[in-house]
């Protein structure tokens, strides 16, 4: 009989050995395989990824069973596998380790810097009196305790007292200034109309120096954009007491000299430039688990978080991340500037197009740029729309 079929048993220590490496590969290379199954299935990505950013428990979820049962079918299949063709040679199983490590390599690979380095001190410069104006604004944030008992006023009650506060980085609520900025309209519109043009335009023109001072210092759309519908219903309301009042000279000269200055073009660039360096200053650096613990979920979970932090370089590389976003914003800024605002769902589109492939490699990179960019298009229009309706009221002064 051949020798072979006698050859002696190893020692169990060194049987146990092998069978802890087999089980390690097997565990990894079906995480891989998981992970190539997401990444392969676009709607199968964005369920998985919905479901943790959601901040409900991921047990019970069938598609997180699915995929719990596929993992263990997957490590069975793997050690059953990596048995049968590693098992007699130690150099079988380096060459499966080495080829292991080069997949892990492959998915962990970032580009190696930021394209597009941009930080909110180089768009929106701190000016003197920023720290009390940004306490002033925030004191009507939506988690700050004004904020959240704010009912919007009839013309009866008394115009709203800012009591300036410290809250840390709250966001500001659009119903509040919304509110308080069409009450003092109103209340300009009333002037207006008690034959009281010179009043009308003093009571418009803070309101409307409002406006136009938050946007080129704004951190975020959501401010610059409270602030573009801030100006566009002054202007309305500017419109508005020239058409049913008699305004002297000299409050058109202050309605005009409040409407100068101002670059539209920069404006216009600056309301995609604000996002990007907020998320990239956010999330640039940040691994997956902080990232969906940011976003409000996984807080009960903690080792959830963990687990995502562990492996955050095998579904999130920041910097390609980053410089796919990077093009795309600074496409669309040179796109909006020149208002050509029929190109921004075209370049939109193709980048979705291309982000939307399926791949292993950055997961929930992909997912997150589709996740954190607005839709920009109804954005840009308006504030285009306001800067006409600006020179439009510009010329029509001009001309008395």
């Amino acid at each position: 009989m051949n020798a072979r079929n006698f050859a002696p048993i190893p020692p169990l220590p060194q049987r146990t050995l092998r069978i802890a490496a087999l089980a390690l590969q097997s565990a990894v290379v079906a995480t891989v395989l998981i992970l190539g199954l997401i990444g392969v299935s676009t709607p199968m990505r964005d369920r998985v990824f919905a479901l943790l950013s959601s901040g409900s428990h991921p047990g019970p979820a069938p598609i997180v069973a699915v995929l719990c049962l596929a993992w263990v079918l997957a490590v069975a299949a793997t050690f059953l596998a990596a048995w049968r063709l590693q098992s007699r040679s130690w150099w079988n199983i380096a060459l499966g380790y080495v080829a292991m490590g080069l997949v892990i390599a492959y998915l962990a690979h970032d580009e190696p810097a930021i394209r597009h380095p941009l930080t909110m001190e180089e768009i929106s410069p701190v000016f003197p009196g920023a720290e009390a104006s940004y306490n002033v604004l925030m004191s009507y944030g939506k988690e700050h305790p004004l904020g959240r008992s704010f009912k919007a006023p009839s013309f009866k009650d008394p115009y709203p007292n800012f009591v300036p506060g410290k809250p840390d980085g709250e966001i500001p609520s659009f119903q509040v200034f919304r509110t308080i900025s069409q009450h003092g309209l109103a209340i300009a519109s009333l002037e207006a109309l008690d034959g009281h043009g010179d009043e009308a335009i003093d009571t418009l023109l803070p309101v409307l120096e409002v406006g136009r001072k938050l946007q080129p210092y704004s951190r975020s759309l959501v401010r610059d954009m409270i602030a573009v519908v801030i100006e566009r219903n002054s202007l309305d309301t500017a419109v508005f007491i020239l058409d049913n009042n008699t305004v002297s000279p000299a409050a058109r000269a202050r309605l005009a000299a409040a409407l100068q200055g101002g670059d539209a073009e920069a404006g216009a660039r600056h309301l995609f430039s604000t996002e990007y360096a907020l998320n990239l200053g956010a999330m640039g650096s940040s691994r997956v688990g902080d990232i969906m613990a940011s976003m409000g979920s996984l807080e009960k979970h903690p080792w959830l978080i963990r687990g995502l932090n562990a492996v955050s370089p095998f579904l999130y590389t920041p910097h390609r991340t980053f410089n796919q976003i990077g093009d795309l914003y600074s496409n669309w800024q040179d796109i909006a500037a020149h208002r050509q605002l029929d190109q921004l769902d075209i370049r939109w589109k193709a980048f979705l197009d291309e982000e939307s492939r399926p791949g292993i490699r950055n997961i929930f990179g992909r997912w997150l740029e589709l996740e954190m960019i607005p839709a920009y298009v109804k954005v840009s229009e308006n504030y285009w729309r306001t800067q006409d309706q600006r020179a439009a009221l510009l010329a029509r002064l001009a001309k008395t």
